[in-house]
This record gives C-alpha cells, structure tokens and sequence, in this order.
C-alpha cells in the first residue's frame, strides 16, 4: 500500500485512537518517570549506606592499626604480660576477684592486694590509656592478649577478662576466634577479624570482633595482640537515616545467613540478630550479586528493593572470618505510584478533551507519517555520530521501508568498518608492541598485557616452539598451581594438538578441577579456555592460551585470529633478529679469534721471513763450498789416478820384490843347509 493511501486511513483512524493513545502514553511515561524516580532516589540512597559502612570500617581499621603500632601498646603488654605470668596459675581467679564484683561488673574500689604489686602497677598506668582509647573512638571494649592467649587487659572488665583464649572457657567465642589465627601466624599489619554474633561474656550482646598482633620494634619480637569489640550500634546509626525514603522506606544491613544487623522500621523491639531475612534479593546479595528489583519485601508487601553486596576490609590482608554483608534500600509499590494513580484520573478528564481536539485537527495527522522518516534520519545521524542505532520500519513495503532498508544496509556497513576498525586498531598496537621490542622475553610479555587488557581476560600464557617442545615464555596472573606445567610435547595434551593441528581451541565451560583464576581471597575455574596457535608459513611458532571468567564474543574471537596471524610473523621475524643477533656475536667472536690467529701468523711469517734470508745466505755459501769442493774433487780424481798409477807401480815392483824376496829366502836356505852339509862333514871328519 502506497503512502497516499496510508495518509488517507491515518487520518481518519487518528481521530478514534487519539484518546487512548494519549492515555497510555501518559500513563506509561508517568508510571516509568515515578518508577524511574524511586529507583534513582533507592540508588542514591544505597549507594550512600554503602559508601558510609565502607568508611567506617575503614577508619576504624586504621584505628586499630594505630593502636597496634603504637610503643606504649608494645610496652603495655610486655608489662602486663610479665605481670601476669609471675601470679602463675591462678591468675584468672585472682584477678577476676580483684577487679570483678560478683555480678561480674568491674569494681569502682581498688583491687585486693592479693593480685600482686606488679600487675596493679602496669595496670594503674595503662587502664587510663586504654580507656581513653575506647571512649574516643566509642569501641564497646579493648584487649590485650598475650603471646599464649591470655586476655592480661580488658578495659570492659567483663567475665572474659584473665581468661585464656587458647582452652579457657571462651574459646569457642567470637575473641577467640578473632585472635587465635594471630598467634600462629605473627604477620605485622596482618588484621583478624570475627563476624557479628551473640557474645556470651557481654550479656549475649551481639558484637564483632577486630585484632592486630603487636610487636616490640626494639627487640623485633612478638608482645602479642590487642583486639577491639565492634559494638553493632555504631552500623546501626549509620543506618537509621531514612531520608528520600517516605513513609514505606526502610534500610538495613543482613550479615550471615540473612541475620539482621541492625533494627527494621517497622520493628517493636531491636531485630538485630533477632530477625533473619532470606528473601531472594537478599540471598542474591549475600552471594555478591547487586541491583534493583520490584518484588515483595520480608513482610510480603510488594516493594522496589535496591541491594548491594559489603565485603568488609577488601583491602586489608584479613585472617579469621571473610563475612559477607548485604546491604538493602526498600520503599513500598503503593506508596511510590500514589502521584501515578491522581494523576491518571486527571489524564482520563484530559483525554475526552484531546479526543475533541483529535477529530478537529485529524486531518494534520498526516505529520504522523514523517515519523518513520525521522527515526531514520535520527538513526543515520546517530550512526554518523559513531553511535549505535537501530533502523525503524525495516519491514514496511513503501517507500519508507526502501528507505530503512538502504539505511539498514549504511548501519550494516558502518558496524562491518567500525568492527574492522576496531580489529586493526588493537592488531596494530599488539604488532607495535613487538615490533618495539628486540627480546623475545619482553614481546611475549608486552603481547599477553595487551591482550589481557583489551580482551579483559584476567589469565593467559604464550608457550614458544624449541624444536619439538613448547615452553612457556611469558604469563598474565597466573595462580601457583597452574604455574607447575610450563611446558609441553608436539602433539600432547590440548596445547599440543592445538599446535600440531594448527587450529585454535575452545572449551565453555571449562570441566571443573581446572581452578587457574586465583585471587588474594579465592581461587576459580574459568568458563572459557581459549587456544590460538600462532604461525608462520604454515609452520606452528607459538601457542597463546587464554582463560576468561566469561565468553569472549564472536568479535573477540576474529581479533584472536587476526593478531595470531599478524604475530607469527612479527615473531619470526624477532626470533630471525635474535638469531641474527647470536651469529652476530660469535661472528665478532670469531673475528676477534681470527684477528689474533693473523697476528701471530704474521709474526710468525716474519720469523720465517728472517729464517728464509738467512737460508738463503747460507744457501750462497754452500754453493760457493761447492764450488770449491767441486774443484778439489777433480784435483782429488786427478790426484787419486795417479796414485792408482803409482799404485799400480809399487804393486808390480812388489812382485818383483817378492820375488827377489822369496829367491833370496831360497838361497839362503840352500846356504843354510849347505853349512850344515858343511858342519856335518867337518864333524864327521873330526
């Protein structure tokens, strides 16, 4: 149906739905405008009982460490301490009786002399002090306690008073339980805290309890604790202001299991401790949940009820009880639509005269149809503002529905840029990050901070690739346990396959027993676990793993994607630079190494240099020698054929010799042998 024909029907249906138009309009502006007022006025005014409890236990816990750190609270209990132990075992007995009246009240007169001179004495000087403390601050009682538990200084003076802590008569109590964990662990500035309850030694008052242990800074030893009594009445001040809240109004703290720590409006008698709520805001409270609900308040009366979880002593490192409060705003329906119910019977007048004035100027209706065209203007100038917007009239089938749809597709497409915008943004500033770092050890870490932040993910952890093996390189509040696998195998475990697959991983939720999220105060499995491998032509260089206390969004995940791709580049580039780096320095190691070789050859080449000229000198003169030798062979050779010659000669003349020997041997032997012929026979003759 075209617009003509739309404007002609719009205006004559104008003039019957005019009436009733304006009336729930108005009815449901009123209605939301009251209902909106109530529930800022019930903000406001939790928000204030909220902030106001926070003070208070603020303040009085640097009361408290005041106290504890002062050197007269030191001195104190060294005194009394000293005091108590010399009256032995019957300490208890003697000094209940010398301080308390058989009603178990202190005594106004003095003490009998039986307790001892000592600890009359210590306490003669720090009762004034000490009362002085618990006046100024308005506490309902002080303590000391010393080293074993024993209670050495009540300024109350009630039937705790010289008891032990420890296996005394009130250990099960409220003090006891405040100051027992301080005995074992003696941590300075370390608070112990005990919740609301009924406190048997005070008349079954209710009262909480706050210690700090106490040290002698001149020794460094352990004097003991000093505890104070909370008296309830002080949160119950803080809470009795019902400004802004009418008639039905009412605020009150709920503690432990919905007990009421301080007095309801509409209660006679006090309902501290005495009345327990366990209504679902309430209990949503006590579990850390805050917000604002319209629901039936503890006595069944339909009530906007504002509720806010009170964690006491965040900030302060708290040993003993970890109470969870609830702190509640109400005011009753009825009373916040008073206004609303005068005021449409007014509306109900007004509209018989808008009705008239409907059918008279119905004709101007036609201004109706430039509604549409003005929700899309304001949606495209909202979207041109960088705002998010939704497209009306999207399934109209005239020209006003073209219009939304081309709108539609502009909103489409500035989500898609602003998205891919957004993507860049943070890719850019993770590669930056990198890019700006020359170790791998201080990327890693700038990488998971970022990540972290900008993903508001509290846990996360980068593993690098050493051949086979992933080892952790960098870690974002991990928990202590979850710090004892730092590393894994190619293909164990899901980080392994993760980066054997090459594929990221998702688990949510995370099967319990994976307790990684750790606090100072608690520790909790995650609900997502989130496994990106990070790589580099197609090779596995890094595995990213992230826990989250919730689902990242589809967003988030395409920007995981995103900069793991972008980082594995970024990262192989770092390791080549870190490589590049490695050889750089056994380069320049090996050159210097070099360099000394090229000194010691030189020198060693002008030593050979030396012994070569030297050689060759002495090479000149064996040639020389030679020479000589050369010429006196040949002499030699000539000389050697004529001895040969002469040799020769004196061979033949020695034949000869022989010869001429051998025949003068012969003859001489024929005359030998002649004369002894010549003998014989003159012999014989004779």
């Amino acid at each position: 149906m075209k617009i003509q024909m739309r404007l002609l029907l719009l205006i004559i249906a104008m003039t019957t739905a005019s009436v009733v138009t304006a009336l729930l309009i108005s009815s449901v502006l009123i209605h939301d405008a009251l209902e909106s007022d109530a529930r800022d006025s019930l903000s406001a005014v939790l928000e204030a009982r909220h902030s106001s409890l926070l003070r208070h236990l603020e303040r009085t816990q640097h009361q408290l460490q005041m106290l504890a750190e002062d050197h007269a609270t030191a001195e104190s209990l060294i005194a009394l301490g000293n005091a108590y132990g010399k009256l032995g075992s019957n300490a208890q007995v003697l000094l209940q009786q010398a301080y308390l009246s058989e009603q178990g009240k202190p005594k106004t007169s003095k003490p009998s002399p039986l307790v001892g001179a000592d600890y009359e004495r210590a306490h003669a000087v720090v009762n004034p002090l000490f009362t002085r403390y618990r006046e100024t601050f308005n506490w309902q009682d002080m303590f000391l306690v010393d080293p074993k538990g024993n209670v050495v200084f009540s300024s109350g003076k009630e039937e705790d008073f010289a008891t032990n802590l420890i296996s005394g008569p009130w250990k099960d109590t409220g003090l006891a339980r405040a100051v027992a964990p301080l005995l074992h662990d003696t941590v300075p500035g370390v608070m112990s805290f005990a919740d609301f309850e009924h406190y048997a030694p005070a008349a079954n008052r209710p009262a909480a309890f706050m210690a700090m242990p106490v040290f002698d800074k001149e020794k460094g030893t352990f004097a003991g604790v000093v505890a104070i009594q909370l008296p309830v009445q002080q949160i119950n001040e803080l809470m009795k202001d019902k400004t802004g809240l009418g008639e039905s109004g009412d605020t009150f703290l709920a503690g432990k299991d919905g007990w009421m720590l301080s007095d309801s409006r509409f209660a006679k008698d006090s309902s501290i401790l005495a009345l327990q709520i366990k209504t679902p805001v309430v209990i949503k409270a006590l579990q850390g949940e805050s917000g604002l609900e319209q629901v039936p308040d503890y006595r069944g009366i339909e009530s906007f009820i504002a509720f806010k979880p009170l964690k006491p002593f965040q900030a302060a490192t708290l040993l003993g009880d970890h109470p969870q409060w609830a702190v509640i705003a109400k005011m009753g329906k009825d009373e916040v639509l008073t206004e609303f119910y005068d005021l449409r019977l007014k509306l109900l007048l007004t509209g018989l005269l808008l009705a008239l004035l409907a059918c008279v100027f119905g004709i101007l209706g036609g201004r109706g149809i430039t509604r549409p065209l003005l929700g899309i203007r304001d949606a495209l100038a909202s979207l041109s503002r960088g705002e998010l917007a939704e497209v009306p009239s999207l399934q109209r089938r005239d020209e006003i529905g073209d219009i939304a749809k081309a709108a539609e597709a502009f909103r489409e497409m500035t989500q898609r840029v602003e998205r891919d915008h957004w993507i860049a943004e943070n890719v850019g500033a993770l590669t930056g990050a990198v890019s700006a770092e020359t170790r791998m050890e201080k990327a890693v870490d700038s990488v998971l901070h970022l990540l972290c932040e900008r993903l508001d993910v509290p846990v996360g952890a980068i593993y690098l690739r050493s051949e086979d093996v992933f080892k952790r390189a960098g870690g974002h509040g991990l928990a202590r346990r979850s710090q004892t696998e730092d590393a894994f195998q190619f293909g164990v475990g899901l980080l392994g396959q993760c980066a054997k697959d090459n594929q990221s991983l998702v688990l949510s939720p995370v099967p319990a027993g994976l307790s990684i999220i750790s606090t100072g105060l608690a520790e909790f499995p995650p609900h997502e676990l989130v496994i990106y491998p990070i790589a580099h032509k197609e090779e596995v260089l890094a595995v990213l793993e992230l826990a989250s206390a919730r689902s990242l969004t589809p967003l988030q995940h395409e920007f995981l994607k995103t900069a793991a791709a972008a980082l594995g580049l970024h990262l192989a580039n770092l390791q080549a630079a870190e490589h590049n780096l490695e050889l750089l320095v056994e380069t320049r190691k090996q050159s210097a190494e070099l360099r000394e070789q090229q000194e010691t050859l030189q020198k060693s080449n002008e030593e050979m240099h030396a012994l070569t000229e030297e050689l060759r000198s002495q090479a000149e003169e064996m040639k020389a020698q030679n020479e000589e030798l050369k010429a006196s062979q040949e002499e030699l050779r000539s000389q050697q054929e004529e001895m040969q010659h002469k040799n020769q000669l004196l061979e033949t003349q020695s034949s000869r010799l022989t010869e001429v020997v051998q025949e003068a041997e012969n003859k001489a032997k024929e005359l030998a042998l002649a004369n002894q012929y010549k003998s014989d026979f003159l012999a014989n003759m004779s």
